[in-house]
C-alpha cells in the first residue's frame, strides 16, 4: 500500500488503556514537542560551571533536602538566588560567586518526616464532627518548605505551617535574617501584594484566618483608624496553602475551594469572595501563577483559573494525579519554564521507576509538564528536590538531593548525570489497517530538521493485550539518512514504536512507514 504517515498529535497521553491510546505517544522520558517537532529536554549541568561554587548547598543529604527558590537582582544589578532547606536558608551571590548561610538564629531545624497539620477547619467538609479539632490525618502531610516573598529588595522568609516565623534579610551578607517585630506566628503561608502590605493565611487555631499588616510597614498588624492593618476569616472549611498575585487581584486556594482577594481601601481595606468549591490544591508549593492564570494539582483532577475557575484537562492524569494527591504530595513543587511555555512539577511518583525494587526510596524521582501554549502534557523522571524558572539564570534552576545545583534547558547539552542522557518515547497501538489483517512494515521515513541520531524498535501485536514480538534495533540518523528510508522487517496486527536516543539537538517530525496488508492472524 505504500508510505503511511504517523501525523500523532503532540504531548503523550495515558489515560485508560493502552489500547485505547491507538494512534498516540503512550509514554516517554526527557522529550518534549515544540511546533510540532519531537526534541530532547535541554541538558543541565552543575551551576555555575565557571566557578563551581555551587557544589553543595547542604552538608548532609541523609537529614537536610533543599525544597524552596528564588531569584532576584539588586538595585546594583547583583543577582541573588535563595535556598530553603528544612536546616535553614542559604544565598548565593552571583557577582562574588559567594554562597553565605543566613538562617535565623531562632530557627530550629525540622526533620524530614512529613508533619500532620491538625487543628478546626482543616480537611475536606463533613470529615468528622462539626465543632471538634480534626484528629491525625495521614493522607495529608505537611512537608517542610519556605514561602518566599520580596520586600524591595529585601527577603521575606517563613516556614509554611507550623511552627513558623516571619524572617526578614537585608542583602548585608554579613547578618542573618532577623523575625520580623510584632507579625503573626504558625501560619500557613504569606503574601506581599502591591500596596506593600504583608497579608498571612492560616494558623493552627483558625486555619481560614487571614491577617495582614499595615501598608509600607511589616511590624504594624494591630489594626487602627490611622493603618490599613485588619483581618478575616474565610467561609468554608480547609487550611488556607498560600496567596499568589492575578493581574490586579490576589487567588487565596486552601485545601478545599478557593477565593479572590481584592485591595478596596479603608475601612475594610480588602475584599474577599469565594469563586470556587472542590477546587483545593494539594499543597502551597504545587500552585504556580502566570501572567494569564494560576494552574494547580487538586485532589483528581488540575484546576486553573483565568478569571473563573475550572477544571484542565489532562491527558497523563491517570499517571499522576494518584501519585500527587497521595501521602507524598507535599512534596510537589510547581513552576514556570518560561522559555519553553511550561509549567513543571516536581513529585514523587508511586513506584519509583528508578528503583522498582527499592522499599526504602521516598523522595521526589518524576516530573509532569503541561504546555500551556500548544496545550499538551508530558512526564518524565528526574531526580531533583526543587527547581524554579528564575529568570536570572537563563533557564531552570534545579538542586538535587545531593545539594548539587543545576542549570537546566542548555541547549545541546548532554546531561551531567551519569546515565540521565537517554531519551525515550513510546506510542500506543497502530492500526494501518481494519480488521483482521497483519501488516508487514518494509521501511521507515524519518523526518529530521537538525542533526541526531535515535534508534527505533516496532513491538508487534496480533491482538489486545495479546503477546508482543520486537523487531529491530533500527538507526535513524540525520544527515546520513536524509530523505533515505531505513529498511526494517516488522509485523503484526497492531504495531507499537519505541523510540531511544541521547540529548543532544535532534529534532524529530513525522515518522512514516512502508507497509503492505497480507494475510489474517494465524
Amino acid at each position: 500500500m505504500g508510505y503511511e504517515t504517523l501525523a500523532f498529535p503532540a504531548g503523550m497521553s495515558s489515560n485508560g488503556t493502552l489500547y485505547q491510546n491507538r494512534g498516540l505517544w503512550y509514554d516517554g522520558d526527557r522529550v518534549r514537542w515544540h511546533r510540532g517537532l519531537i526534541q530532547p529536554i535541554g541538558g543541565w549541568t552543575p551551576f555555575p560551571v565557571a566557578t563551581g561554587v555551587l557544589d553543595s548547598v547542604i552538608l548532609d543529604p541523609t537529614v537536610e533536602v533543599a525544597r524552596t527558590l528564588k531569584s532576584w537582582q539588586l538595585n546594583s544589578g547583583s543577582s541573588i538566588y535563595a535556598i530553603g532547606t528544612n536546616f535553614g536558608l542559604k544565598v548565593f551571590n552571583a557577582s562574588s560567586a559567594t554562597v553565605f548561610d543566613v538562617t535565623p538564629t531562632s530557627f530550629v531545624p525540622v526533620s524530614l518526616t512529613p508533619a500532620i497539620f491538625n487543628g478546626y477547619g482543616t480537611g475536606a467538609y463533613g470529615r468528622e464532627a462539626y465543632g471538634t479539632e480534626r484528629t491525625a490525618m495521614p493522607d495529608t502531610p505537611l512537608t517542610f518548605n519556605w514561602s518566599f516573598r520580596n520586600w524591595g529588595e529585601n527577603l521575606l522568609a517563613a516556614p509554611r505551617g507550623n511552627p513558623s516565623t516571619l524572617y526578614e534579610w537585608a542583602p548585608t551578607f554579613t547578618s542573618p535574617a532577623v523575625p520580623v517585630a510584632n507579625a503573626p506566628v504558625n501560619f500557613s503561608c504569606f503574601h506581599v501584594t502591591e500596596q506593600r502590605i504583608v497579608m498571612v493565611g492560616g494558623d493552627t487555631t483558625e486555619p481560614r484566618k487571614m491577617v495582614w499588616s499595615d501598608s509600607e510597614n511589616n511590624t504594624v498588624w494591630a489594626p487602627a483608624i490611622t493603618n490599613q492593618a485588619g483581618s478575616q476569616i474565610l467561609s468554608g472549611a480547609g487550611r488556607v496553602l498560600d496567596i499568589v498575585d492575578f493581574r490586579d487581584i490576589m487567588l487565596i486556594v486552601t485545601e478545599t475551594d478557593a477565593h479572590t482577594c481584592r485591595y478596596i481601601g479603608p475601612p475594610y481595606i480588602h475584599g474577599f469572595d469565594k469563586i470556587g468549591d472542590d477546587c483545593g490544591a494539594i499543597n502551597g508549593a504545587s500552585i504556580v501563577s502566570t501572567d494569564s492564570f494560576v494552574v494547580w494539582p487538586g485532589i483528581g483532577s488540575f484546576f486553573l483559573f483565568d478569571g473563573t475557575v475550572k477544571r484542565l484537562e489532562c491527558a497523563v492524569a491517570d499517571k499522576v494525579l494518584n501519585a500527587l494527591s497521595g501521602v507524598n504530595g507535599g512534596k510537589t513543587i510547581g513552576f514556570v519554564n518560561p522559555e519553553w511555555s511550561e509549567i513543571w512539577w516536581l513529585y514523587q511518583s508511586n513506584v519509583p521507576p528508578q528503583f522498582p525494587d527499592s522499599d526504602d526510596y521516598d523522595d521526589v524521582d518524576s516530573y509532569v509538564v503541561w504546555d500551556y501554549q500548544e496545550d499538551h502534557w508530558y512526564t518524565g523522571t528526574l531526580e531533583r528536590s526543587v527547581g524554579g524558572g528564575l529568570p536570572v539564570t537563563g533557564g531552570p534552576f534545579m538542586v538535587g538531593f545531593d545539594g548539587v545545583c543545576y542549570q537546566h534547558e542548555i541547549a545541546g547539552t548532554i546531561p551531567s548525570d551519569v546515565g540521565s542522557s537517554e531519551v525515550t518515547l513510546t506510542s500506543g497501538p497502530i492500526e494501518l489497517t481494519k480488521g483482521d489483517s497483519t501488516q508487514y512494515i518494509s521501511a521507515i521515513q524519518p523526518d529530521f530538521i537538525k542533526d541526531g541520531e535515535v534508534t527505533l524498535h516496532i513491538i508487534g501485536q496480533d491482538r489486545p493485550n495479546g503477546p508482543e514480538t520486537r523487531f529491530g534495533p533500527y538507526v535513524v540518523s540525520y544527515p546520513s539518512n536524509t530523505n533515505q528510508p531505513v529498511p526494517c522487517r516488522a509485523r503484526g496486527h497492531t504495531v507499537r514504536l519505541e523510540v531511544t536516543g541521547k540529548s543532544s539537538t535532534w529534532s524529530l517530525g513525522d515518522l512514516r512507514l512502508d507497509f503492505v496488508p497480507a494475510g489474517g492472524k494465524k
